[in-house]
């Protein structure tokens, strides 16, 4: 059975890393986890030749991860010895999924989260069912990003008027770190699923026992922090104490958009915030709806 202190080269033996020293722990599920394995993190440069046109063909994720990794090999400290964030480590992941559940990274997500939870609006691809609710991702003219945009990314940008980019649609080349498309509703569901034990309308798809863990273990704490008013790396969530109250939150986002999940689990109270516009502060969107009586 797989455990959180398995080291990842047990289950991906091309996972070759240079360590900080020959003492070194090995990296383990849990450092790629909580964002303290030491892998380094690509250049906004990289994430914008990592991704492909609708009509190019999907992109084999244990085969990309494995052609990029040694370029990302030198950990930038010991493992498990502070938290940085490494979309890097949760490609590997993702590769350590598939070679589990023996399937792809996006068919394990379509059976076990989206299918369960009735999140039908939500995939790894567009779908002709959503055409009409979507949106084209959109960038500012104005922007110190937009030149890099036009220089590098050309061919993704559909039109453009007077204040914004419109971009055509594009998927990223690393699904289990960015590559969900779908709607704010969906995500509601999966919010609604964490908050109530893993479970929505009599589906699991987690135990008690890991959304425990998630929650409240496996977090690495900031230095000189107090015990009303700090900011920790958990598993998968940057935790928040914020004047008493625990907040759990996560950014993501691609090409043309943005998107921020926020959770109070103590509180059974979620925030969830989409939006076509990769430059907007939803953060303070969230933080003014926290303030307000639910």
């Amino acid at each position: 059975m797989l455990s959180l202190n398995d080291p990842v080269v047990q289950y991906l033996p091309f996972f070759e890393v240079k360590y900080p020293s020959d003492t070194s722990k090995q990296v383990t599920i849990l450092h790629l986890l909580n964002h303290t394995s030491g892998l380094p993190d690509p250049s906004m440069f990289t994430f914008i030749h990592w991704i492909h046109h609708e009509e190019d063909p999907p992109v084999n994720q244990t085969g990309f991860i494995k052609k990029v990794l040694p370029d990302y090999s030198k950990l930038k400290f010991e493992p498990g010895e502070r938290a940085e964030y490494s979309n890097i480590g949760y490609m590997v992941l993702g590769a350590i999924i598939e070679k589990i559940a023996g399937m792809t990274y996006e068919d394990y997500v379509r059976q076990n989260v989206l299918r369960p939870l009735g999140m039908n609006h939500t995939d790894f691809v567009y779908m002709k069912e959503t055409e009409s609710d979507e949106a084209a991702g959109t960038h500012p003219t104005i922007n110190f990003m937009t030149p890099m945009l036009w220089f590098m990314g050309g061919s993704y940008i559909r039109e453009l008027d007077r204040r914004h980019l419109w971009m055509k649609r594009v998927y990223t080349d690393q699904t289990p770190s960015t590559g969900l498309i779908g709607s704010v509703t969906d995500a509601a569901k999966l919010a609604s699923a964490y908050l109530n034990g893993g479970v929505l309308h009599g589906r699991r798809i987690l135990s008690q026992e890991t959304i425990t863990t998630m929650t409240y273990g496996g977090q690495t704490r900031s230095e000189n922090e107090d015990s009303l008013n700090y900011r920790r790396q958990g598993i998968c969530w940057q935790i928040y104490g914020k004047s008493g109250r625990w907040v759990l939150t996560h950014d993501g986002g691609g090409p043309g958009f943005y998107m921020k999940i926020q959770l109070y689990p103590d509180e059974h109270l979620g925030f969830i915030l989409f939006t076509n516009d990769a430059t907007c502060e939803a953060w303070k969107i969230t933080n003014l709806a926290a303030t307000l009586k639910w």
